[in-house]
């Protein structure tokens, strides 16, 4: 049922339980809310290769920002052209519990 509401911003439950190789075509900043309402801002991956329909716009945190770096630079100007592959997980949440999300891990082959 979720998958028929509208969504701005990739989330686990569009992979449906599968990885999903993409492309990062370009990284901007976005403004979200968070749990309370607050305005939060958020590095935003713009992906290519997704499937028809499925939001294109991926608002990542620290734990992606720092597998993406390892693997290129913090500067985020050069993460476009990064192929990653996004897969689900469950978060550990502060304070305890768990929530599903979306992780990244680096595609093995990636452009010259």
């Amino acid at each position: 049922w979720r998958l028929m509401t509208d969504q701005e911003y990739l989330c686990e439950f569009h992979l449906e339980g599968k990885e999903l190789p993409v492309t990062i075509k370009r990284v901007t900043q976005g403004v979200l809310k968070n749990p309370t309402g607050k305005d939060v801002r958020k590095p935003v991956l713009h992906l290519d290769g997704l499937p028809e329909g499925l939001p294109t716009k991926f608002a990542v945190g620290a734990t992606i920002c720092n597998t993406i770096s390892e693997a290129r630079t913090t500067d985020h100007l050069k993460w476009p052209g990064l192929k990653i592959i996004l897969y689900p997980a469950i978060d550990r949440k502060i304070g305890g519990g768990e929530g599903p999300c979306i992780r990244v891990k680096i595609a093995k082959e990636q452009p010259k």
